[in-house]
């Protein structure tokens, strides 16, 4: 019963995530490749991790211990596309009271995502050069 919580939990975390990013989009900042690639691939990896979380909850394959780095980098590319959405709108002349709320916050934050990413991938690579992790 506690596997079906779980899924159901990482299902509505999902749904949350590509709700985010469907806020996010803006079909008219395509231009800016850094807010479009950040964007698409930071959404594109979280939901893979959902996926594969998923697939690990139920002990149809060993997802998590193998690629627990594309949370972090996924989740640190993904804010810093909606940064630099914001920060778009900013300098265009089209912001509104919460793109400056939302830059404000992640240029605060952001400096502590990247620490986490970065001690997350050191722990990914000291574990796989230590045969912790296969």
């Amino acid at each position: 019963m506690g596997r079906y919580i779980l899924a159901t939990m990482v299902a509505f975390f999902t749904i949350r995530i590509i709700n985010v990013y469907c806020k996010n989009l803006d079909f008219k900042s395509i231009s800016d490749k850094k807010y479009f690639i950040s964007l698409n691939v930071g959404a594109f990896m979280i939901v893979i991790f959902m996926i594969g979380c998923v697939l690990d909850i139920f002990d149809i394959s060993d997802f998590i211990r193998c690629f627990f780095p594309l949370w972090g980098l996924g989740l640190s590319l993904m804010l810093y596309g909606i940064k630099r959405r914001a920060m778009i709108k900013i300098f265009t002349g089209k912001a509104e009271e919460e793109d400056y709320k939302v830059y404000n916050v992640i240029k605060e934050k952001i400096i502590y995502i990247y620490i986490a990413t970065l001690l997350l991938l050191l722990l990914y690579a000291f574990g796989i050069t230590n045969d912790i992790l296969l």
